[in-house]
């Protein structure tokens, strides 16, 4: 495995404590809290990758990837990403937290 750094991944694990905690309305309407762990940029958009802190049985934390899509207004509404890039998103935060 190749230990340099994707270029193509600009990764901000600096967010104040304020922003890290979010709140997401999901389609039911129901609201959950979750925690910002970074914010990606590539050259097809920007990501956030957060997570509500559970654990799963192989003892890693459950983490999310939505695209970032922001209106004219400020508003922020997380979009699906492909399987695939999602991959690509969690390795390279993977290696640079190692």
């Amino acid at each position: 495995m190749d230990n340099e750094l994707n270029e193509e991944f600009d990764i901000d694990f600096n967010i104040s404590e304020e922003d890290r905690k979010i709140k997401i309305e999901d389609e039911d309407g129901s609201i959950k809290e979750y925690e910002i762990v970074a914010n990606v940029f590539t050259e097809d958009g920007e990501f956030a990758v957060y997570t509500d802190n559970k654990i799963l049985d192989n003892g890693e934390v459950l983490l999310y990837v939505n695209s970032v899509i922001r209106d004219e207004n400020g508003n922020i509404t997380f979009d699906d990403v492909e399987d695939d890039e999602v991959q690509n998103i969690i390795k390279e935060i993977r290696e640079r937290l190692v």
